[in-house]
């Protein structure tokens, strides 16, 4: 874990696994803590980077969906000064952050492998949140060590870092309570799932392959954020046996060898639409005819309109739940996942959701092929 300092007072604590050095923890009931006694605060990013910063920021910069994600649940989008591409298409901003739309007071800084430093001294930020893409490890290295802006990088890449990632946002935004509650939360229904899958036999945990959004042949290897909401969600990855923390290419005679018995697509990077091509091929493609997943009609969409689940993001534990159920409807219903969904985006994001949105979640239990 990524150890979080305050070098202005002196008593060691520690508390979900971060070492905090303070006399005192001032909450205003907000859920933010602002209090001037608490202030610089100091982190080690996911670089190893120690950064420091002097007051709770006002104007902060995303360079990537994850940590943007993570902003407006901690209750922060009239604080962001910019964000990554697709403000305007990412359908969790016009729930969420409406008043990001159109702005031209905000900034757009590239996407996850590109951000564009010249764009984000100009907004003049009092703080950046980068990805560990070395474009954007430069960007984060020249704001900070040459311009004195705190700059810290985050890698998302799977449940631990998923909840170091929002220590460290919450503990430099002065916003750790909200941090607390929402971590307590992914943690609680981790043991939750972990409960209800504990006894199941090997036999009765089916085999899975996540596709890569936007490509049939790439999947997810082992080690990969996806990978992890099968084995939590009480599968088996039919692609353990490959490494890294990226997708894979693959071959058909790969994909047949695997032979899953369910097959996952995710949505489109942006969470607009179904990936239908995807499907399509599968469907068309006669060296897959027999793989089990296709010839036993178990292919699923996970279900668009939101944000992409399966990825790294505060609501990647709902894709988890969600998987829970696909794999396993009689241990957890889907009138309980969706009260998660419910609760989730009314408690974190002040969504309410519409009843288009909770068809569209209830439907993606539905095999699509």
């Amino acid at each position: 874990m990524k150890k979080i300092l305050i070098f202005i007072l002196t008593i060691s604590i520690t508390i979900a696994g971060f070492t905090f050095f303070a006399a005192v923890a001032c909450d205003n009931g907000s859920g933010e803590n602002d209090s001037p006694e608490t202030w610089p605060r100091t982190v080690i990013d996911h670089l190893d980077r120690e950064v420091t910063i002097i007051a709770p920021p006002q104007r902060i910069i995303s360079g990537f969906a994850m940590p943007t994600s993570a902003l407006l649940a901690l209750g922060l989008q009239d604080r962001i000064a910019g964000t990554e591409l697709f403000r305007e298409t990412r359908p969790i901003f016009a729930l969420a952050a409406h008043n990001l739309i159109n702005n031209p007071d905000i900034i757009t800084t590239g996407n996850v492998s590109n951000f564009n430093t010249e764009y984000a001294l100009a907004a003049e930020p009092d703080l950046v949140i980068v990805s560990g893409n070395p474009n954007h490890v430069a960007a984060a290295q020249l704001l900070y060590d040459t311009f004195n802006i705190p700059a810290i990088v985050v890698k998302a890449e799977h449940h631990d870092t998923l909840i170091e990632m929002l220590e460290m946002i919450g503990y430099m935004t002065g916003t750790e309570d909200r941090a607390t509650a929402l971590i307590a939360y992914h943690n609680n229904q981790i043991a939750r799932i972990n409960t209800l899958t504990q006894g199941l036999a090997q036999a009765d945990r089916p085999s899975v392959m996540m596709t890569n959004p936007g490509n049939l042949l790439s999947t997810a290897p082992r080690d990969m954020f996806q990978s992890s909401l099968v084995s939590i969600a009480g599968g088996v990855n039919a692609f353990n046996n490959l490494t890294g923390t990226g997708w894979v290419g693959i071959s058909y005679e790969q994909l047949a060898v695997a032979n899953p018995d369910i097959i996952i697509i995710p949505t489109n990077n942006i969470a607009t639409e179904n990936n239908q091509g995807i499907l399509t091929r599968l469907l068309e493609t006669a060296a897959l005819s027999n793989v089990d997943a296709v010839s036993n009609g178990n292919i699923f969409f996970i279900p668009y309109g939101l944000e992409a689940f399966d990825t790294p993001l505060p609501a990647g534990i709902l894709g988890t739940l969600w998987l829970t159920h696909i794999l396993h409807p009689d241990l957890l219903t889907m009138d309980e996942l969706v009260y998660e969904f419910q609760y989730f985006y009314y408690n974190f994001f002040n969504i309410i959701l519409n009843q288009t949105l909770i068809t569209r979640i209830r439907n993606s239990a539905n095999p699509v092929a």
